[in-house]
């Protein structure tokens, strides 16, 4: 049974359930692969495992503290998956006889069955299969569905369970006396999650998704690159990521060459630096010296300086976070060498039909409110798991269980880790588009900014405060993530040559960026994306456009509630793989007005 290396990531690590292509159920005992600790920026996914850990309650971690025991953890790729057949409870097919019998240890049943060629009851020598119910807490205990002994003869060997589709319904049965006894579950020894009374196993079947959630982060894998190194090591990084974005200046270099400068004092007056800069030349000063005395004292309109004297400290610590950071590092023309932007398109096109297409194309990215739509080949990403929890994924309602086995990776606990370099389209979506929709539909009251940068400087000011995260903030968010949803499901056309399961979303609302890159773990790449950026911009964006005015679960997928507050299933906008939140916060009904407003205003100007 042969699996890719992301399927593996996400359904075959150790703890997990899986349906095996020969017609039975197994649980993951141990993954085997080779190390990849050299290839992977462990500084920064450590510190963001760190982060991620922090939401739960420090008694439901298996992990130890990758701030302080960094030396713990190993990252192993995962290339081979060892496994046990699970749960070892087979009931006889013969339909009068139904025989429920468990073993205890996989050789037994290995034994039992080499004895006669194949497993057969031992009341009527028919086949047996395998019970396929299981029982598992939030704690991460698992076990198969418990065959109890009958109440009335005292005896478990004539026992079958009379199965109707549900365990409250289900009951066992003895072919002896015919005396019934209802499923019960087991109690769990951990005494948590119970609500103050006895905690018990909850019944699931081997397929639920329930019984094995897997934990793990993406995040940009940019791990030899010194300036970057030093940009996630300084204190003012956020300066750094927001004069980046804004468009100041992209080169990291330069921005933390200007950060490390020595004071010069308090910088003069628009009109005291024009006195200035006239006495200068006067006196025969030659331009790049006057030049030099302008970056050190003249009123900063752009960069580094410019944003540490005029933006707010909220707006500078968001771009602090990880995400602004990862983007900074991104669009550094000396980190990712090869993205190319579709302005450069442009500028580079020549002929007359040529210009004519590119125009074309530009005026369909200006309708759907994007700014600027990039390639690269060289996208570098890593997928990691880290861990894995039972019955619920949230933070403070189950254990976070780890992977490590004992005398297994020295004694470390593993973290299943793939680097790749790997082609993506980098959406950057207009702020000023996004303000100008949000006016109109009367969620913001501002008057839209003259210029992107102040577009961007306002955006970025929104999603800082803190006092309206439910209000603006949150809508910007979610309309940026509905729209990479959107675009990356529309790449599933047959012409881009995948599929949507083979693509993911590497996103940042905050920056109103998103990243659509394949999942490919190969050492080429096929250069697809190349050829939508140049040729089929065009198709895919309306093809994006068609797919959310209508969803083949309308009407009940436009019905929204308090409990459903927005519009969003697995037809229109969720994705099977790819999205670091599961489909979360989505909403068609918003992408939608969204781009009926910004074509609208396309098509006027």
């Amino acid at each position: 049974m042969k699996r890719s290396t992301t399927q593996v990531l996400y359904r075959y690590l150790p703890g997990a359930i899986f349906a095996h292509d020969d017609g039975f159920y197994a649980r993951v005992q141990r993954i085997d692969g080779r190390r990849v600790s050299g290839e992977i920026n462990q500084t920064v996914l450590l510190d963001e495992l760190a982060n991620e850990i922090n939401r739960w309650h420090r008694d439901q971690i298996g992990l130890p503290n990758p701030r302080t025991n960094r030396d713990e953890f190993v990252f192993i790729r995962p290339e081979e998956v060892v496994w046990d057949v699970f749960p070892l409870t087979f009931e006889c097919v013969n339909s009068t006889c139904g025989r429920v019998r468990r073993w205890w240890h996989p050789d037994q049943l290995v034994t039992d069955t080499k004895q006669t060629g194949r497993l057969r009851c031992q009341h009527c020598s028919s086949k047996m299969r395998q019970l396929r119910y299981l029982t598992a807490h939030n704690c991460g205990a698992m076990e198969p569905l418990h065959t109890p002994s009958c109440s009335a003869c005292n005896s478990a060997a004539n026992l079958y369970l009379e199965d109707l589709g549900s365990f409250r319904a289900s009951s066992w049965r003895c072919r002896t006396c015919g005396s019934a006894r209802s499923t019960r579950f087991t109690p769990c020894d951990c005494g948590r999650y119970s609500d103050g009374n006895a905690p018990y196993r909850q019944g699931y079947t081997a397929r639920d998704q329930r019984l094995w959630y897997p934990h793990g982060l993406t995040i940009l894998n940019i791990s030899s690159n010194q300036t970057y190194d030093n940009l996630q090591r300084n204190n003012d990084r956020g300066v750094v990521a927001l004069a980046s974005w804004l468009g100041d200046q992209e080169n990291l270099a330069a921005s933390l060459t200007e950060l490390n400068q020595p004071a010069a004092g308090p910088r003069m007056t628009a009109e005291n630096w024009a006195k200035t800069e006239a006495a200068l030349r006067k006196s025969g000063v030659d331009e790049l010296t006057i030049d030099t005395v302008r970056q050190r004292q003249a009123p900063a309109a752009l960069g580094p300086p410019a944003i540490m004297s005029d933006v707010d400290t909220d707006v500078i610590s968001m771009a602090a976070e990880r995400p602004m950071v990862e983007r900074a590092g991104l669009f550094d023309r000396n980190v990712i060498t090869d993205r190319r932007s579709f302005a450069e398109v442009v500028v580079n096109s020549s002929g007359a039909a040529a210009r004519a297409t590119t125009s074309a194309v530009s005026k369909a990215i200006a309708g759907l409110g994007i700014d600027d739509i990039s390639v690269t080949q060289s996208f570098p990403i890593v997928t990691a798991s880290y861990g894995y929890s039972r019955a619920r994924r949230e933070p403070g309602q189950a254990h976070l269980r780890t992977y490590a086995v004992t005398h297994r990776y020295n004694n470390k606990t593993p973290i299943f880790a793939v680097p790749a370099n790997t082609e993506a389209l980098l959406i950057t979506f207009d702020a000023q588009m996004i303000l100008g929709f949000l006016q109109h539909a009367g969620l913001w009251a501002g008057i839209t900014p003259a210029t992107p940068r102040d577009g961007k400087l306002k955006i970025a000011e929104i999603l800082a405060n803190r006092d309206d995260a439910n209000g603006s903030a949150r809508v910007i968010r979610r309309l940026v993530h509905s729209a990479s949803h959107a675009l990356l499901r529309a790449l599933d056309d047959g012409q881009a040559g995948f599929g949507e399961s083979s693509l993911a979303e590497w996103i940042v609302p905050n920056a109103l960026t998103s990243a659509i890159y394949v999942v490919s773990y190969a050492d080429f790449t096929l250069g697809a994306f190349d050829t939508v950026q140049r040729r089929r911009i065009g198709p895919w964006l309306e093809r994006a456009v068609d797919a959310i005015d209508h969803c083949d679960n309308d009407p009940l997928c436009s019905q929204t509630s308090t409990l459903r507050p927005h519009a969003a299933c697995d037809r229109c906008l969720y994705m099977s793989y790819g999205c670091k939140v599961w489909n979360a916060d989505l909403d068609r009904k918003l992408l939608r007005r969204f781009w009926l407003w910004t074509r609208q205003r396309a098509a006027t100007r």
